[in-house]
């Protein structure tokens, strides 16, 4: 009998198999991004992680990816909380790639984590994050977005390589 792959899993299954097709490809102008995920998961974090991003974006890439988690699971899912993160977000020099992670809405339902319900923190994430472009600057890589209430999940080309989010949780 076969093991069934976690939410985790199947993420990562997807990356590798997007670079796997991609690892050949040739594209005149190359494509350089910065990927991050589970980050940052404390306050004392949010410096750190504001250094990672501008050593990052030092390199000049395309583009930044976070997969999810922005907080622990047992962290405030506040409004308050995620706005720090779109902030952050949005005063990159380049467009932010983000998908949602469980930590910003399933676990929100935890008593330290607020006791959110948690479809109510998911259409609140779609709002700060998705809705004012200003925040994930999307548009920027001529992304098609999934028609609401999905629109997290996006996907666009860059080079000869073509780029998928998906929330799957």
């Amino acid at each position: 009998m076969g093991r069934r792959l976690t939410p985790g899993g199947w993420l990562a299954l997807l990356w590798a198999l997007l670079f796997a097709c991609s690892a050949g490809a040739e594209s005149p102008q190359g494509v350089r991004f910065l990927a991050t995920g589970d980050v940052p998961y404390f306050d004392a974090a949010l410096p750190r992680y504001r250094e990672l991003l501008e050593l990052g974006t030092e390199r000049a890439p395309d583009f930044l990816v976070h997969v999810g988690d922005i907080k622990r699971s047992t962290a405030p899912c506040s409004d308050e909380a995620f706005a720090s993160i779109g902030d952050l977000f949005r005063d990159q020099p380049v467009p932010v790639v983000y998908t949602p992670g469980d930590n910003e809405w399933t676990d929100c339902h935890l008593e330290p984590a607020g006791g959110y319900q948690p479809r109510e923190r998911l259409r609140r994430l779609r709002q700060l994050f998705f809705k004012d472009g200003a925040v994930l600057r999307l548009d920027r890589l001529g992304t098609e977005h999934q028609k609401a209430p999905f629109v997290e999940n996006i996907r666009f080309i860059r080079g000869d390589i073509l780029f998928v989010t998906l929330h799957v949780v």
